[in-house]
Parts: C-alpha cells; structure tokens; sequence
C-alpha cells in the first residue's frame, strides 16, 4: 500500500474503530453481449466475493449474454433504458427517459425492457431501472411501481423526493469529460474517503436523502470503457474493500430497496 491509499486506509480503520461497517454496492453499466471486458470484470467478482450489478440494454440485449451471466451466482441485471437511445433535443443533456417525450412512451419503454430482460435472464433480473445517462423525467419515478419497478438506481446524492425508492451510485472511475480514461487517482481517492466521512457522521442537508451509515455507497465503472490505467486502479480499490472489516457488499436480491 502506498502513501497515495492512506487517506481511504484511515478512514475505513475510523469505521472500523467505531464498530460501523460501510454497505457497499457495485453497478456496471451498458452491457449486451459477452466480451472479454465482461469476462475480466466477472473475474474481479469471482477473486473477491463481490455481488455485481449490471445495467443491461434490454432491445440489445442477448441471449448469448444470458448463457454467460446464468453460472455465475452474483451476477444481478438491472434495466438500463430500453435501446439507451438520446431523445432530448440538441440544447439539452441527453437522456432516454428525459422529459423530450411523452411520459406514456417512456412507460412503454420501461415495462418493455423490464420484460425482455425478465425473460432473458429470469431470476437474475432484478427490477430496478437505471435511466441512461443517469437523468430521467421528474414524472418518471413515481409511475414505475405500478410497472414491477422496485426501486430506481442514478448517480449522485439521492434527493428527497416521492415514488420510487432511490439508490444511487455515488464514485464513478471513468473521466468522461476530459481523457476518458482514468480520472486522477488522488481525485478518486480523495472523493471515495469523503463520501465515507460523510456516511459515518451524516451532515443536516435538507434538501436530500441523509447519506446514513446503512445507506449503501454505490460504485459505477463501465467494463467496454475500460483501458489498462482503469482496470489497475479498480483492482486496486477492491482489494482495499474486501480486505477491510468496515466493509460489507450489497446486492438487490438480499437488501431491502428502502429509503
């Protein structure tokens, strides 16, 4: 372990001394086929015990994904859109269930990914959604349940809000609006340290979802997006993880989707 792990090694020693332990839970997102990134990612699971969570492109979807994903036990699928296709206009952050169509298309869409994927992959499908892009219409979450929608899973701090139940991912490796590739190491590791501080003594913040203890801190990589620097660091990360007593992984089928 080098000096540029010590602040999380602090941190999770702090958890650790207060007798607290961190759920973690782990999401991957856009697959449709087997691929060796794919293979390499159920590797890092399979090494380390670690439950993942894929968001699956339900219209891309394959069934030669299905006979990859079948064997392996701590795979879970999750419904990423339909076709992760943009419909926003030109001057808007592009989303596929963004508010650019009409909500009763987006609903369409949504149950039609939930039932190809439940068909697929049976019970390994966990009905949760996962909007591309992580945005989605304010009128979406409150209509998914009605669907078979458990819960709603995007990126950032979950606001206080009704409908769906909300668990976000929160760190995500991947530096999308500059090299693409590995955000500085120092920047994830200072990021990922302070989302543990904030869990393990909660600020007043009123206007969203207080990031308590028992609230799981979700990591999102992005395996096809992957290049050598981000497959190293996020082997590294997960060692830090499993071998610490403060941590415990969570999945969708053993964790009650609750605020």
């Amino acid at each position: 372990m080098t000096a540029l792990w010590e602040p999380l090694v602090t941190e999770l020693a702090a958890w650790r001394r207060e007798g607290k332990r961190v759920p973690l839970w782990w999401r991957d997102d856009d697959a449709t086929l087997p691929s060796p990134a794919l293979d390499r990612l159920l590797s890092l699971t399979a090494e380390r015990a670690i439950p993942v969570h894929l968001a699956v492109i339900p219209r891309d979807a394959t069934l030669a994904l299905s006979d990859r994903l079948r064997p392996v036990a701590a795979v879970h699928v999750l419904v990423h859109g339909w076709t992760h296709r943009n419909h926003e206009p030109p001057d808007r952050k592009k989303a596929e269930f963004g508010s650019g169509r009409p909500l009763a298309l987006v609903l369409d869409e949504a149950r039609s990914g939930l039932d190809r994927l439940t068909t697929l992959f049976g019970d390994q499908c966990a009905p949760i959604l996962i909007p591309p892009w992580n945005r989605f219409s304010p009128d979406l979450p409150a209509e998914l349940a009605r669907l078979g929608y458990v819960a709603l899973s995007a990126f950032g701090p979950e606001p206080k809000v009704h409908g769906l139940p909300r668990w976000n991912t929160h760190l995500d490796v991947i530096d999308w609006h500059g090299s693409r590739s590995l955000t500085p190491p120092d920047q994830l590791i200072a990021q990922v340290t302070a989302l543990l501080k904030e869990r393990r003594h909660p600020p007043s913040a009123p206007h969203q979802i207080p990031a308590r203890p028992f609230r799981p801190l979700g990591l999102l990589t992005h395996h096809l997006d992957h290049d050598a620097a981000v497959w190293s660091f996020l082997e590294t990360l997960l060692e830090q993880f499993t071998t610490s007593e403060a941590v415990r992984w969570v999945s969708a089928k053993e964790t009650p989707w609750t605020c």
